[in-house]
């Protein structure tokens, strides 16, 4: 662990040595993708860990059925699709 305390301290005294548009640039290219990387597989691990406990996300809002947006098909993207416009549920 001292290695790494050492190794790290470097980095950090490497770091604050650069001017200051370079310090943003070095942390803009190192940490935004360490960053994405992070959130996707913290993403992973936690839809894995509800899928485990059976509280995953239904196909519907998943994307996973049907042609449409956030998968809904051409029939349920229109709440009215194959009835009457003038009709209500209980005339139907």
């Amino acid at each position: 662990m001292e290695a790494i305390g050492r190794w790290w301290d470097g980095v950090e005294l490497w770091v604050t040595g650069l001017p200051f548009a370079l310090q943003v640039l070095v942390v803009m290219v190192v940490l935004v993708p360490l960053a994405g990387l992070v959130a996707v597989a913290l993403d992973v691990v936690v839809t894995k860990c509800f899928a485990l406990v059976g509280r995953g996300d239904p196909p519907d809002e998943r994307g996973d059925g049907g042609d449409g947006p956030r998968g809904q098909d051409d029939d349920s993207a229109d709440p009215v699709a194959g009835r009457h416009p003038h009709t209500t549920e209980s005339e139907d």
